[in-house]
């Protein structure tokens, strides 16, 4: 008690001080979030307006709708991909032919894809080509000229 201070005084009011303080702004908080503050700062003649939070259309009944079920696990086939540990070579050739990156590019190159599967060259490589080798999607012409994808239909003047 001897080593009691004048300093340690002030440092025991001034935390009492930052305690109150923040109970004070917790305080003011939660009557903002409660709406204590009166109606009459508002502008004259406002009323509150309701803002939609999305612009995208929304299903009714999105949150009311009941959950999917889900997935039974212990079907036959339970909505995902199998995966075997003992893979044929033309079974690994067409995961590898077909894997994307990011970048949505083809992660594997037909070269790489050979030296990790190995066997007849040709035979590997004309499997790739064979995979990778997809038509590009329809787009169709407009009236004016401009393409439209197969996703979209073809408008006509009115």
């Amino acid at each position: 008690m001897q080593d009691f201070g004048l300093g340690d005084l002030a440092w025991a009011v001034g935390s009492i001080m930052c305690v109150s303080i923040i109970g004070m702004l917790w305080r003011y908080r939660a009557a903002l979030m409660s709406n204590w503050l009166p109606t009459d700062r508002r502008a004259d003649g406002m009323n509150p307006v309701s803002i939609p939070v999305s612009r995208y259309g929304i299903e009714s009944g999105g949150m009311d709708a009941p959950a999917p079920a889900p997935p039974d696990i212990d079907a036959v086939n339970a909505g995902m991909l199998p995966f075997r540990r003992d893979m044929t070579d033309a079974e690994w050739i067409a995961w590898m032919a077909v894997a994307r990156g990011k970048d949505k590019k083809h992660r594997f190159s037909a070269n790489a894809i050979h030296a990790a599967v190995g066997g007849d060259r040709n035979s590997v490589l004309a499997m790739i080509k064979e995979l990778r080798d997809v038509p590009p999607p329809a787009e169709y012409r407009q009236p004016d000229g401009t393409t439209a994808p197969a996703a979209h239909p073809v408008t006509r003047p009115a």
